[in-house]
This record gives structure tokens, C-alpha cells and sequence, in this order.
């Protein structure tokens, strides 16, 4: 579940219970949060197991301020600084 600092907005992972940017301590929830790509990675295998197709991961730089991982939405192409969103389940999807 994503959320964001009541007073600044700041969001980002991993939860924090202070807000890094302006030390606040009250958080409301986020149905989604938009960014850009930072980097992409196509994860193969999983504790020696292999995942066919592979899953696609990305690093999100958030438009309040944090980074996430993300999973990307099967179907769609996703490069480096590409504009998406990230819903509460943090899967993107491009804009």
C-alpha cells in the first residue's frame, strides 16, 4: 500500500513512521502515486527457480519525492524515464 505524509505529501519506500522531508509522524493512504522510470530489471529467477517469461521491475523516482519498486504491467513496453503510475498494489502502468 502506498501512502503519503499529511503535511508535504512525501512519499516513498520503505514505510517510515517519521517523514524524511519534514518530520512529520501522520500518513494518509494513496490509491495511486505517479513518477518516472530510474531503472529497469528483468528478474528470471527466484530462489533457483526459474520465472518464464520473467517479471519486469521497476525503480520509480515519485513525483513526492521517494523511490519504489515496482512491478510493470504485463503487456505494455516500459523504458528508462518513462512517465508512469503506480496503483496501491505497486504495479505501473504507463501514461
Amino acid at each position: 500500500m502506498l501512502r503519503a505524509c499529511e503535511h508535504c505529501q512525501w512519499a516513498g519506500l520503505p514505510r517510515r513512521q517519521v517523514c524524511p522531508r519534514c518530520e512529520n509522524t501522520t500518513w494518509v493512504a494513496l490509491a495511486t502515486a505517479r513518477g518516472r522510470i530510474t531503472a529497469c530489471a528483468l528478474v528470471t529467477r527466484n530462489l533457483g527457480t526459474s520465472i518464464d517469461p520473467g517479471e519486469l521491475l521497476l525503480t520509480v523516482a515519485l513525483d513526492q519525492g521517494g523511490l519504489i519498486i515496482a512491478r510493470a504491467n504485463s503487456g505494455q513496453q516500459f523504458e528508462v524515464g518513462d512517465a508512469v503510475t503506480v496503483d496501491g498494489t505497486l504495479r505501473a502502468t504507463t501514461d
